[in-house]
């Protein structure tokens, strides 16, 4: 059997019509037949492109880098140009070139992968000399890459670095194609398209020229006269021309798409299949409990509103499929699949007249993931994703970062350059987070829970502890270090002496030692390993040795990975391939390949022995089907655990420390061999229950009849601009004859407020008891409850086992100032639990703060 599914949309005149999706039991059948089909398209004769830029002088310019809609920060592109070089044709304004007249994209970040299609008329008379059609510059150091010029003979030629560069070291001027001669005084469409393997030039869709790849990224693009910067200040004047319908694509074109384009009226153009689909073609490692796909199909390429029908089948020909779809929509749910399962999925389009058969995509589930198990490794990601992994594609950038963190199955991220998009990137991937504010650059993401932050977050520091099953934990650290006189770029510069960059370098290594010397008092690896890493902007000095002699410079002892080293840090890269060409792992850039300086300058670090690298590497231009979308490369480690190196950790705040006095911690309670310990904070309350010790140190407390028992109370607590946090490990294991049988008792001189505890749940001090308002499973295993005031808005939060229940809880009196641990109601005279330990902290201490809160 097959699942049909229709969607269905009344289409009114009213927008934002929502579809009805009706799920049919059908008798599995064939696909349409070849011949049904208009055109048939195979995989790569489909678009994977996005339309970053789009400029057609009559309207507003428009596409996803004018005004981008990424989650996060975003990062436009910018338009110069003078409005007097506007003229009116029959067609409508169009841009007038001469002299030293340009129109500048600025902030573009195009990638090597483009398509730039633009109608172009070349007037009657032009100088007789090269001239500038089209000039791309890098970060304002070099111009000329690529360069698309008019020769004499009328002749179109690119080059990459035409004059060379005048950076020391920096690579030689390279010509890539000449055209055939242009046709002056008349409009045509020129269409430059490139990818890493060649460049072409089409003249109204046919191809006139062909080389090499540029091999460049651009960060402007101008049209007309030829950029300036600090390598070029020469002047080459604009060819005489105008320009219009300037169309900027992320990603190369086929030739269908090429032709479509040059059909100057758009309702004539064909019916072309969509493209860019998520999964992407061939990606692994899709959650398999939750699957969803979507593609995208620019306007440009349809004509109408089409349905689309989805085949998604276990078949790799689709002989049979398991699900067949239609929808006016971009997008489907499939919901859960099965897992380590290879899956293929097609996309028919029909707009009313034409029908085009996609071609067939696939991806592949993952395996299920035992949480409760501790790990036999773990793998951990550095990554600068610049600019919430969005600047180089605000599309679909995002969706490609979160497939390659999915696909090589990260436990922990070590984030730089998050810029907001850290939350809905852990929400997406189920993953807790810790960060210091929405839009801050450092974040760390773990697929076990983030229980508490060490440190305070700042640009270049974030630090959190993570809690993994077993009741082990480890202590993890983002780290980004300043980019001024960087250990990448200025190594290639010959007058610079291996002195001058560890001069250079020193400033980033006092940083470093400062970082390190705070995760010191914060973390010890002996108890719990440390896993450190990100962005550090400079080199290593187990890169730059004799051997690689890298820029002819030797050994060059970079101060920074040497303070590294002497924290005792192992590189993690290089604790698997200790000679550095084994794995160059060059992470700047694999996006700006031209750079004239490059280096591994993206790292990952552990401490302790529980953890050991096993396998490392990185992510660069070729981690991805489609695109790589940063500018950094990604350091990744697989980390082997050594179980019984590793101790068990006692709680979820930290470990309890016998020689802590009240004043550093208000009050604390552990139960040790055989003998209940407490601090002077804890008193018995007057109970006379039934308590007993049994072996491995777990605390009994039993019910009596008579009511008003086991309780431990503690008194006076801090004011409520300090706040306070309670924390136990309990389990129900006799429901008595009540809703409740256990008291967390957090309240005023009036008790106005309770917390009760039973089987099948938590209840307030408004039922006192007699029923349960937070639903949770007491008796099946033993839970982490805390709960915790908080002075900012004068009421405590509740969470079981990190995750958040109640976030209000209130108390009359403005603050809560006694706690009590037990039994202190004669509404409840029966049943029985388990602790294992209590604490009570002076300060509000959440789990997550706001912003680690579970993903989940």
């Amino acid at each position: 059997m097959k699942r049909t599914v229709l969607s269905l949309c009344i289409l009114t005149a009213l927008a934002g019509c929502e579809s009805e999706t009706v799920y049919i039991e059908a008798p599995a059948e064939t696909p349409p037949a070849d011949g049904d089909f208009d055109y048939e398209y195979a995989s790569g004769e489909v678009a994977h492109a996005t339309l970053i830029a789009a400029l057609d002088f009559d309207k507003e310019a428009y596409g996803e880098k004018i005004n981008p809609q990424n989650v996060g920060r975003k990062f436009p592109a910018s338009i110069e140009f003078n409005q007097d070089q506007l003229v009116w044709e029959s067609s409508g304004e169009v841009l007038n070139l001469k002299n030293y007249e340009r129109l500048t994209f600025n902030s573009l970040n195009l990638a090597e992968k483009r398509t730039i299609s633009f109608r172009v008329y070349f007037n009657e008379e032009q100088s007789g000399q090269l001239s500038s059609i089209m000039d791309g510059e890098h970060w304002g150091v070099r111009s000329r890459e690529p360069f698309v010029v008019l020769n004499a003979d009328d002749q179109i030629e690119v080059w990459r670095k035409y004059e060379g560069s005048a950076w020391e070291g920096d690579d030689e001027p390279r010509h890539i194609l000449t055209t055939e001669k242009i046709e002056r005084g008349k409009w045509f469409t020129f269409t430059f398209a490139g990818d890493d393997q060649e460049t072409r030039i089409y003249f109204d869709g046919n191809l006139v020229g062909q080389g090499p790849a540029i091999a460049a990224a651009t960060n402007k693009l101008a049209f007309g006269a030829a950029l300036l910067s600090r390598s070029h200040q020469d002047l080459i004047p604009s060819a005489r021309m105008k320009v219009d319908d300037i169309k900027i694509f992320r990603g190369p074109l086929p030739v269908d798409y090429i032709r479509s384009l040059t059909n100057p009226d758009p309702e004539e153009r064909p019916l072309l299949p969509p493209g860019s689909p998520v999964p992407t073609d061939t990606i692994k490692n899709v959650d398999y409990e939750q699957v969803v796909l979507t593609w995208q199909h620019n306007n440009l390429f349809k004509t109408r509103d089409v349905e689309y029908t989805v085949f998604l089948s276990t078949d790799s020909k689709m002989n049979s499929v398991d699900i067949e779809w239609r929808t006016l929509n971009t997008h489907f749910t499939a919901g859960a699949l099965k897992p380590d399962t290879d899956y293929f999925w097609r996309i028919d389009s029909y707009d009313g007249s034409t029908r085009v058969r996609g071609p067939v995509w696939s991806f592949r589930t993952s395996n299920p993931v035992d949480k409760s198990l501790l790990p036999e490794q773990l793998n951990v990601m550095a990554y600068n994703i610049w600019h919430a992994g969005a600047d180089a594609d605000p599309l679909m950038g995002q969706d490609y970062l979160f497939e390659q963190i999915q696909s090589n199955n990260i436990d922990i991220l070590l984030m730089v350059e998050s810029y907001g998009y850290q939350q809905a990137l852990a929400n997406k991937l189920g993953f807790y987070m810790h960060t210091g504010g929405s839009n801050d650059n450092l974040s760390i993401l773990s697929r076990y829970p983030i229980i508490q932050p060490l440190g305070t977050c700042s640009f270049g520091f974030c630090g959190a502890r993570i809690e993994l099953p077993e009741n082990r934990q480890l202590d993890a650290y983002a780290i980004w270090l300043s980019s001024i006189n960087d250990g990448a770029m200025i190594p290639a510069i010959p007058s610079y002496t291996n002195d001058d960059l560890v001069q250079l370098d020193t400033p980033r290594a006092n940083t470093m030692e400062s970082y390190l010397e705070t995760i010191e008092t914060l973390s010890d690896s002996q108890k719990r390993p440390i896993i450190m890493g990100g962005d550090l902007n400079t080199s290593s000095h187990l890169d730059y040795t004799d051997e690689t002699n890298y820029y002819n410079r030797g050994q060059v002892n970079w101060p920074t990975s040497l303070v590294i080293e002497q924290f005792g840090y192992t590189d993690t890269l290089r604790q698997v391939y200790p000679f550095a060409l084994d794995m160059e792992c060059i992470t700047w850039s694999p996006f700006f390949k031209n750079n004239y300086g490059r280096s591994r300058i993206d790292m990952v670090f552990n401490k302790g022995a529980q953890l050991n690298s096993v396998d490392a590497g990185c992510l660069l231009d070729n981690s991805h089907p489609v695109l790589h979308p940063a500018d950094h490369g990604a350091a990744w480690t697989t980390l082997k655990v050594d179980k019984a190196l590793w101790d068990e950790s006692l709680s979820l705040i930290d470990d309890f420390d016998r020689d802590r006095k009240a004043s550093e911690s208000f009050s604390f309670m552990r139960i040790e061999g055989d003998k209940l310990w407490s601090d002077e904070g804890f008193n018995d309350g007057g109970a006379d229950g039934i308590t007993e010790i049994l072996e491995g140190g777990i605390l009994r407390m039993t019910n009596s009849s008579s009511g008003d028992q086991n309780a431990l109370m503690a008194g006076g607590l801090p004011s409520e601009d300090n706040g306070w946090t309670m924390e136990f490990r309990v389990q129900v294991t006799d429901p008595g004859s009540s809703t409740a049988v256990w008291q967390a008792i957090t309240r005023s001189s009036t008790y106005d407020q309770r917390i009760f505890i039973g089987a099948n749940g938590i209840g307030e001090s408004a039922n006192n008891g007699s029923s349960i308002k937070y639903p949770v499973n007491f008796a099946s295993d033993f839970r982490v409850v805390r709960i915790a005031y908080d002075p900012l808005i004068k009421a405590a939060r509740l969470w079981v086992d990190g995750d958040i229940v109640a976030k209000n809880i209130e108390s009359n009196d403005g603050y809560f100032n006694m706690l009590g641990f037990g039994n202190s109601s004669s509404n409840i005279s029966s049943g029985q639990i388990l602790i294992d330990y209590v604490r009570i902290e002076d300060g509000y201490h959440a789990p997550t703060n706001q912003l680690m809160q579970s993903a989940k």
